[in-house]
């Protein structure tokens, strides 16, 4: 039994419409941030609050996933085999060894379909791993972090360094998560390692990397950053990662220079709401509205703009402000 239960439902009745002003307040403030914790949080507030303080978790609905479909793979199926492809290829392993056990273990759809599932994305993997392979100069290490800040201190670990800085990679699609992640990353990197380099993420399609700064600019988005981490383990905060992505796209589009939520203009505001909502209350495909830890403490985004923009623009605006994108030649891309 988790004492944070009673006090959290106590508010959550009390407070009816007024809940975002609620808290369920630390006993004491956090002291030791461990980086991972951190990441999970920004990836996720509202999973963070349930999981990390009243360690609640709710399972996701798998009942799309229950098909005995024998042409198809789902989307974890898709992403483990991208996964494997991608890795044979950056070990120089046997890819055809690859698509014969998984068809010997039943991982592939019946006939003629295994191969073409295992061929769709193949050749974009192998790229994916030449790419990789060329940007991994020198040797390859870990950097530590410990990092102190007024009253608190981030610790842990920057993977996968070389003489090119630090090098990530995802077999899918790049997402808004994907880049907060690696801005995090970045701005530990900018104050932890003597001679800053780039921080870069090379995906399916197109990669992006962050170039140096400052290391007081970066000490100050961390330090914005982990009061949110404490604010968002009194309540859950309203940052969806993919509607604040793609409503500060759109700001950072068409106001690139606007940092203050009071400058946008109306137009900017309607159009970002509208590329907010599509995300959050899409009738096609995925909503993040209807995410389990998400909906049982936000029914809707319309009713939460105020408190909804200002973290978006906070957190994604200096981000997309200092990213740049890196295009793959066509021999890579197809």
């Amino acid at each position: 039994y988790n004492p944070n239960w009673w006090e959290a439902l106590n508010f959550s009745k009390n407070a009816g419409q007024d809940n975002e002003h609620c808290l369920l307040t630390l006993d004491q403030p956090i002291v030791d941030v461990p980086l991972e914790q951190l990441k999970q949080f920004l990836k996720h507030p509202c999973k963070a609050f349930f999981n990390q303080r009243l360690e609640v978790y709710f399972e996701l609905d798998d009942s799309e996933q229950d098909n005995d479909e024998p042409f198809s793979l789902d989307n974890l199926q898709k992403y483990h085999l991208k996964h494997q492809q991608f890795e044979y290829a950056l070990e120089g392993k046997s890819l055809d060894d690859l698509f014969i056990e998984k068809r010997a273990a039943g991982e592939l759809p019946f006939s003629e379909f295994a191969a073409l599932i295992f061929n769709k994305d193949l050749a974009k993997m192998e790229d994916l791993a030449d790419l990789t392979a060329s940007y991994f100069i020198g040797e390859i290490e870990t950097i530590n972090i410990d990092i102190q800040f007024a009253e608190k201190r981030l610790f842990g670990e920057l993977s996968d360094h070389c003489e090119n800085g630090l090098v990530r990679v995802k077999t899918g699609n790049i997402k808004g998560k994907d880049i907060l992640t690696l801005w995090l990353e970045h701005l530990c990197y900018c104050i932890a390692y003597g001679h800053n380099l780039n921080s870069s993420l090379f995906g399916q399609e197109n990669g992006l990397y962050f170039e140096e700064l400052p290391a007081d600019y970066a000490y100050n988005k961390i330090s914005e950053l982990l009061e949110l981490y404490e604010a968002g383990l009194q309540q859950p905060l309203p940052f969806f990662i993919q509607s604040a992505f793609a409503w500060c796209n759109i700001v950072h589009l068409l106001q690139p220079d606007c940092f203050v939520l009071d400058d946008l203009q109306f137009a900017t505001i309607a159009e970002a709401q509208q590329a907010a909502l599509a995300c959050f209350s899409s009738e096609r495909g995925f909503s993040e509205g209807s995410d389990p830890y998400i909906n049982r403490c936000y029914e809707n985004l319309e009713d939460h703009w105020d408190a909804f923009q200002p973290l978006a623009l906070k957190i994604f605006m200096p981000i997309l402000s200092n990213i740049s994108s890196i295009e793959y030649a066509v021999s890579e891309a197809e």
